[in-house]
C-alpha cells in the first residue's frame, strides 16, 4: 500500500511495536520526505481512535518534517479527542 502526502509517496508497512530508552513505546515512524525509498510504518494491533491518531501523527511528520515532535503529538491527541466527541470511531 502507498500513502500519498502532498504529492509525495510513502510505502506503508505494519511493524511490531518496540521500546527505546527503557520506557518509550514506538507505535509509528515515518521517513524523511527527502529519502528515496520513503516508508510510513504503524504498529500492528492499533485500532479505532488509536490507529487514527497515530496515522495522523505520522502523516503530519510526512507533511511537515520541520515541525516539532511536541507539536505533532499534541495536535494528533487533540484530533483524537475531538473526533471521539463526534463518535467517529467504533471501538
Amino acid at each position: 500500500m502507498v500513502i500519498t502526502v502532498l504529492g509525495r509517496r510513502w510505502k506503508f508497512e505494519w511493524f511490531k511495536r518496540y521500546t527505546i530508552k527503557g520506557d518509550i513505546v514506538i507505535v509509528g515512524d515515518c521517513s524523511s520526505p527527502n529519502e528515496k525509498n520513503k516508508r510510513l510504518r504503524l504498529a500492528k494491533g492499533l485500532k479505532g481512535s488509536a490507529l487514527a491518531e497515530e496515522l495522523l501523527h505520522e502523516m503530519l511528520h510526512a507533511a511537515g518534517w520541520h515541525v516539532t515532535e511536541e507539536y505533532i503529538k499534541e495536535f494528533s491527541s487533540d484530533y483524537r479527542k475531538a473526533a471521539e466527541k463526534f463518535d467517529l470511531f467504533q471501538e
